[in-house]
């Protein structure tokens, strides 16, 4: 394959819900004769729709843009739901991503901090080359770009530890959806994931996965295909074109938690 398959892709998962609103009566609270009127209090105002009706909770999951196939393109390095980096007295625990570049550019680190203990600084090194070092706070999603000038043809080594904040104190920090992106020239696919929740599941209705091949963006020698969980729900040989496929539980085998949609072609 001389190109790959640029795609923009939306998933939209549909949602619903039932609002019911119910109501008591209670003891006589009326006043009395001689007695003074009570001032009106408002503890809580809102207005909950019509008792009965069904409102629709529609959330939408937007992957971006990726690429796909023998091409330039931004290639995942490293992917992962979550991860524990530590450092005490005794040691501690890293994340350590080995890269093998072709004709690497730019790239990017991303995660979002789940949770954290003491005050030490996470930091990210390229080849021993420092290019990120913070304190973070809990819900911090920092963007951490790393320059074409710290990777090398071959070989590269990336990794994302925190320092000790004192020497009778550990340093921990939970780190949720990291990704280490690259941009390169070579075959490479595209993994990602998307979450639902249980009450996602029980009203899911069919959704559609779109995506979008731009103009003269693409060599279709290779079907693309598209796996959620493993289970294949897209696979054709394709130009430039908008595409649309159902997603249901059942031909994707969707669950609760961590789902996982992998976009690849045959190398």
């Amino acid at each position: 394959m001389e190109d790959g398959f640029p795609v923009v892709v939306v998933l939209g998962l549909a949602i619903f819900g039932m609002i019911w609103i119910g109501s008591e009566a209670g003891g006589d609270f009326g006043v009395g004769i001689g007695e003074e009127q009570p001032e009106d209090m408002v503890l809580y105002s809102s207005d909950p729709g019509t008792i009965g009706e069904s409102n629709e909770d529609f959330r939408t999951i937007y992957f971006g843009d990726l690429t796909v196939g023998e091409t330039r393109g931004n290639v995942q390095a490293y992917i992962s739901e979550r991860d524990k980096i530590s450092n005490s007295t005794l040691g501690g625990d890293k994340v350590v991503i080995n890269y093998n570049a072709t004709q690497p550019g730019q790239g990017q680190v991303g995660f979002e901090v789940l949770g954290r203990q003491s005050q030490g600084q996470i930091y990210v090194n390229v080849n021993g080359n420092e290019v990120f070092k913070a304190a973070t706070i809990s819900g911090a999603e920092p963007e951490i770009n790393i320059s074409q000038d710290n990777f090398q043809n071959g070989m590269n080594e990336i990794v994302i530890g925190t320092t000790q904040s004192s020497l009778l104190q550990e340093s921990v920090y939970t780190l949720e959806d990291i990704e280490v992106t690259v941009e390169d020239r070579k075959f490479h696919d595209h993994t990602t994931y998307f979450q639902m929740y249980q009450h996602e599941l029980e009203s899911f209705r069919p959704s559609n996965l779109t995506f979008q091949v731009p103009v003269d963006q693409s060599i279709p020698q290779e079907p693309l295909e598209i796996n959620v969980n493993d289970q294949t729900v897209f696979s054709q040989r394709i130009g430039r074109s908008t595409q649309g496929v159902t997603i249901t539980p059942q031909n994707a085998d969707l669950s609760t938690g961590y789902n996982t949609i992998n976009f690849g072609t045959e190398g």
